[in-house]
């Protein structure tokens, strides 16, 4: 992670900043040159998400996000749970 922040850093796109309060604290933040890269990641995603759900009805598009928040719930419990725990309940 600090290898990524470094290089955005580097390229002028983030700042960080020290806390005001903490001294081991580093504070990050967007630089408006890095606004005209967001804008196109963002349209990237557009164009990419609208490729990928080409001919998914609105009802299947409503149950995939459905099926994809439970299975997010469950790893979110799954990793709060000790391995014991799990060790048990999955045999």
């Amino acid at each position: 992670m600090v290898r990524i922040l470094d290089k955005l850093a580097e390229c002028g796109l983030i700042e960080r900043r020290q806390h005001p309060t903490d001294r081991r604290i580093w504070l990050l933040y967007m630089r408006e040159e890095a606004h005209p890269l967001l804008a196109e990641m963002r349209e990237l995603g557009h164009v990419t998400r609208a490729e990928a759900l080409e001919g998914v009805s609105a009802e299947q598009r409503e149950q995939l996000c459905q099926v994809l928040s439970a299975m997010k719930t469950n790893l979110v419990q799954a990793c709060r749970t000790p391995v014991e725990e799990n060790e048990m309940n999955d045999g």
